[in-house]
């Protein structure tokens, strides 16, 4: 579903089905000729006068039906997935054992697709405003999240949260860094800032460009500016990257289970390949699978670091003062016995 959604708005289909949520009355595509042409006619006058990167101002027929058909599908598999998700809460509901463990997950789950789907309805009607795109693309990873967390809970033998994590800490932070990077790049994709200034690392001759903080108030000016949306997410990502690394360097010096382990020995490599796609992207214009693959990739991420701070909640991950005292306590357990006995 991310991946479809950013392909809608990568592509500029968000708009040719101007109507939310049926369609001239229907929830089926329009059957004849005449039915297509009164989509298209009220597409035009929808677009006319907006400046949306990707979505043209006419267009023919035969390229209307293949944005229309992107977008349709986009919300045919919205629809399945709150199918899905009734499934799911009576499949919940049935096990007290599953209930136990992910029930309130489910529930807030529920209630996130509800609104993501206003959000989508949202987003349309209002023409694709920036910051609803970027909360769209935002609500749509923390549902991802919380499927994979229900997912590792279930699959989990034994849920602790109460061990003395040393990586718990760093690997929230970083999850949050990540996620605030995907906001970002929601506001890119909808506001068109990866659009211009295709230059890295300086942004034209700047390395702080001028007309940052052109607009009448901060507000506007982050949620508005492309030259500001696109800065903070390009120097955002050497936080993110920053991040990662200094969680891996913390990991080093504990003791973390074999999942952890290989999660944080894979969370570099996607963290730099991801921030390479991104410059490689910006240098070449934004087309359109380039943008998707970065897209998908930062979903990759955030799965990563969401396993990662799964582990360093429920798992167990001990320091160095703690493994010296697991590896003392047997020598002083032998050497009671021997004084024992003696």
């Amino acid at each position: 579903m991310v991946g479809v959604g950013g392909f809608v708005r990568l592509s500029g289909s968000g708009l040719s089905i101007p109507h939310w949520p049926l369609i001239n009355g229907s929830l089926l595509p329009p059957g004849d000729e005449p039915g297509w042409m009164l989509l298209l006619d009220q597409y035009h006058k929808d677009v006319q006068g907006l400046t949306i990167p990707k979505v043209p101002g006419s267009t023919e027929i035969e390229q209307f039906k293949i944005m229309f058909a992107i977008e349709y599908t986009h919300r045919a598999l919205a629809s399945l997935i709150g199918f899905a998700w009734l499934w799911l809460l009576v499949i919940t509901l049935r096990s007290r054992e599953v209930a136990a463990r992910i029930k309130g997950l489910v529930i807030t789950l529920g209630a996130l697709i509800f609104s993501q789907a206003l959000l989508g309805g949202l987003v349309v009607l209002r023409h694709l405003p920036a910051e609803k795109v970027a909360l769209h693309l935002g609500v749509g990873f923390i549902i991802f999240a919380i499927i994979q967390w229900s997912i590792l809970k279930l699959k989990a033998s034994e849920l602790d949260s109460s061990r003395r994590n040393p990586l718990r800490t760093f690997s929230y932070i970083v999850l949050g860094f990540v996620f605030v990077q995907v906001f970002l790049g929601g506001l890119v994709a909808g506001s068109g800032a990866g659009y211009m200034i295709n230059t890295w690392p300086r942004m034209g001759d700047y390395i702080v460009p001028p007309g940052m903080w052109s607009m009448d108030s901060l507000w506007l000016n982050i949620f508005e500016n492309k030259i500001t949306i696109q800065f903070m997410h390009r120097w955002f990502a050497a936080v993110v990257v920053a991040g990662v690394l200094a969680m891996s360097l913390r990991a080093m010096t504990l003791q973390v289970p074999a999942r952890t382990r290989w999660a944080l020995r894979g969370v570099m490599a996607i963290v730099t390949l991801q921030f390479l796609l991104g410059v490689m992207t910006l240098l070449a214009g934004v087309p359109v699978w380039m943008g998707l693959a970065h897209q998908i990739l930062g979903l990759v991420l955030f799965a990563t670091v969401t396993l990662i701070t799964f582990d360093a909640t429920y798992g167990e991950v001990l320091a160095e003062d703690q493994i010296a005292a697991a590896q003392d306590a047997p020598s002083t357990a032998s050497a009671g016995k021997q004084a024992a006995h003696a």
